[in-house]
């Protein structure tokens, strides 16, 4: 294999790191000293072992936090913090058919005098470990501690913004061939808790089965999907209580280096208490590069409110395990809500790029409330005022990011954000206008 060494260390290091990929170096006799440690050898054949990490530094500051609506255990709406994230892990593979992941990781917040959360700080725990077992070239078992990313993250992702990133303790099974990929999974989030090796699962779980396949390489790729959740602590209009959701779905995507285009669509059924569900969701984006500098796009999302809470139906779609939608500035989820995104990216050089764009988002239902990314009721506060407020208008989000990237090891974003309160968010509580500011380093090895 003919391999420029600093090409192929760029390339290896992974979003999900149980994906990085060092084996090139097994045959090159010319690596550097820092890329000793990605690949050591052990006693006998096809023994190895690999050793990477990161360490995260950020300076965030946020101005009215939920448009100054804050619960009384807070001390202030507006405050800076600094975020800090270490990480390390450790890859052995022994054989063919045998591999060992382990990473733990510590994260602390600093000056932000309110009430820490469980993305804030984990002093030191285990954010992975698991086995891997390969019965042949095509499938692996993988059992123990682990992140997802299916598609866009709609559904599951490592939640990469906030300082705790997102890990199940779970059982999957992967198939892997050319034009098809699969994962069946069974799994339980964990929950980040402060100290050290304290962290817990949530009690919720969910299994199911996400594929991807290539129809047509760059231009026409499918992911479909099943998941099956249940949780006794979800809550739809104030009410909390068992829930089991069904949601099947599919997405339908380019890669395109000029034209890209995506579409993404669900339905969920089941019960939660003694309610029927019936929910969907369509998200759509499309783009177009312009020029070599220049790309634009279009996307939004439309995902189901109750209609009537008085009836025997929940329509309040639940987006399980996703990613925040509309960034740090916002802690509204998808749930209950539509929105358009014109964009615009600007590719300053290979290394800088700018991102830009608006969030218009409104309610789908004007008689559901308002929820967070963990389904958590944000507006309005009170039970008895839910049906008191006709505007679905919630408000607009603003944001610009600035993409560094230094070399093959670090990187750097800045990111500014506004959220400017609309009808619904004046007439049902404090409607200040949201800033966020931060800056964020990180060095991967």
């Amino acid at each position: 294999m003919i391999c420029i060494s600093s090409l192929c260390y760029s390339q290896a290091i992974q979003p999900l790191r149980y994906n990085d990929d060092f084996s090139y170096l097994k045959d090159d006799s010319s690596r550097r000293h820092k890329l000793h440690l990605k690949y050591i050898k052990l006693l006998g054949n096809n023994n190895y072992v690999s050793v990477g990490g990161e360490i995260r530094q950020q300076i965030m500051y946020l101005k009215n936090i939920s448009f100054g609506e804050i619960s009384s255990s807070f001390k202030t709406a507006t405050t800076w913090q600094t975020l800090h994230r270490m990480m390390l892990h450790l890859n052995v593979d022994l054989g063919k058919n045998v591999r060992v992941f382990t990473q733990a990781y510590s994260t602390m917040r600093f000056i932000n005098p309110n009430p820490k959360s469980a993305v804030d700080q984990n002093d030191l725990d285990l954010h992975q470990a698991f086995v891997d077992f390969k019965p042949s070239r095509q499938v692996t078992l993988r059992l123990g501690r682990q992140e997802y990313l299916f598609g866009k993250e709609r559904f599951m992702g490592v939640r990469e913004g906030p300082n705790n990133r997102q890990t199940f303790d779970a059982a999957t099974v992967k198939y892997s061939s050319d034009k098809v990929t699969a994962d069946i999974y069974y799994a339980k989030q964990i929950i980040p808790a402060p100290g050290v090796f304290d962290d817990k699962n949530s009690g919720e779980h969910i299994a199911g089965i996400y594929t991807r396949f290539t129809a047509i390489p760059q231009r026409a790729l499918f992911e479909f999907d099943f998941h099956a959740f249940g949780s006794r602590t979800r809550t739809y209009n104030y009410t909390i209580g068992t829930e089991r959701r069904k949601t099947a779905g599919f997405r339908f995507y380019s890669l395109n280096k000029i034209l890209n285009y995506e579409i993404e669509s669900a339905t969920q059924w089941g019960s939660f208490m003694d309610k029927t569900i019936k929910a969907y969701s369509v998200a759509y984006d499309v783009n177009y590069l312009l020029n070599k500098r220049l790309l634009a796009g279009l996307s939004g999302n439309f995902f189901t409110g109750d209609k009537d809470p008085a009836d025997n139906e929940i329509n309040t779609y639940n987006t399980m395990f996703g990613k925040p939608p509309y960034g740090q500035a916002a802690m509204q989820g998808l749930a209950n809500s539509k929105n358009i995104n014109p964009y615009l990216r600007v590719y300053l050089n290979t290394n800088v790029n700018v991102l830009g764009g608006m969030n218009i988002v409104r309610r789908v239902s004007n008689k559901d409330a308002v929820y967070s990314n963990g389904m958590r009721v944000i507006r309005p506060q009170a039970e008895d005022k839910l049906l008191d407020y006709s505007s679905g208008k919630i408000g607009q989000v603003f944001n610009l990011d600035v993409n560094l990237k230094f070399g093959n090891n670090f990187s750097a974003t800045i990111q500014g954000a506004t959220y400017v309160a609309n009808d619904f968010i004046k007439q049902s509580g404090k409607s200040n206008q949201v800033y966020f500011f931060s800056t964020r380093g990180v060095y991967r090895f």
